[in-house]
């Protein structure tokens, strides 16, 4: 799947992506960031984990959300929020975020071997970079944003 990871100031994400089949490919990103204040007052970042068919519709969502009449669903998967004020959301659907109220979080195959990265105070990034030592599906370089 993927790992993607977030502290108050930094998200993170690898590049790897694996078809069904089993062949691995790399993404140029797994982060996107939108400033539509339809969904919040700042900026946000947005990290995607999951079967990526459905993030084309989820990204959409964010962009132009008065097109859908209901919100699309990540399939098999999750949703990763930093936004500029610090504060870190999870989602399955798009439309409904819940906050996490602790001062890092992570997503993904890899997200138990990067939270133990995160509770020794390591940046999100490193929480990748490591994760991507242990896990599989996680891999091929490492995008981060800066809040």
């Amino acid at each position: 799947m993927t790992t993607i990871a977030a502290t108050k100031s930094q998200i993170a994400a690898d590049r790897q992506a694996t078809h069904n089949g089993g062949l691995k490919f790399k993404m140029k990103t797994k982060l996107n960031s939108f400033d539509n204040k339809f969904f919040y007052k700042t900026p946000f970042h947005v990290g995607l984990a999951g079967n990526i068919d459905s993030f084309p519709d989820v990204l959409t969502f964010f962009l132009k959300p008065d097109q859908y009449k209901k919100a699309p669903k990540l399939k098999g998967g999750e949703g990763l929020i930093l936004s500029d004020d610090g504060k870190i959301w999870t989602f399955s659907s798009p439309d409904t975020w819940f906050l996490v109220d602790q001062p890092y979080y992570s997503i993904g195959s890899g997200m138990n071997f990067a939270m133990g990265v995160l509770s020794t105070g390591a940046s999100a990034y490193e929480a990748v970079k490591q994760a991507s030592k242990l896990d599989p599906s996680t891999g091929m370089g490492i995008t981060k944003i800066d809040v």
